[in-house]
């Protein structure tokens, strides 16, 4: 079976001035390999593995607890500076 599996997700709406608006959060989130079913929220739990957890409006603490540590690893791993070198033959 394929799937897509996050251990953590966050979904953002980022403004042209830079604001991020926290749109959802989940943990252990599965959903059929297709991104439309990322981006759309529609998760499934898959035999084996952990129960899915999706942050909705009524779980705002959740959602930013969840986006803090997105930001955190943002940070620490300087992904800002990441540069990839890509040689065609």
């Amino acid at each position: 079976m394929r799937v897509f599996g996050f251990e953590h997700l966050v979904g953002v709406a980022i403004g042209y001035d830079g604001s991020w608006r926290i749109l959802k959060g989940a943990g252990n989130a599965f959903c059929e390999p297709k991104w439309t079913e990322v981006w759309t929220g529609k998760y499934g739990c898959f035999g084996g593995v952990n129960r899915t957890v999706v942050e909705g409006e009524d779980m705002e603490v959740e959602k930013v607890r969840r986006a803090a540590m997105l930001a955190s690893e943002m940070l620490e791993g300087h992904f800002w500076a990441a540069k990839v070198d890509v040689k065609t033959t």
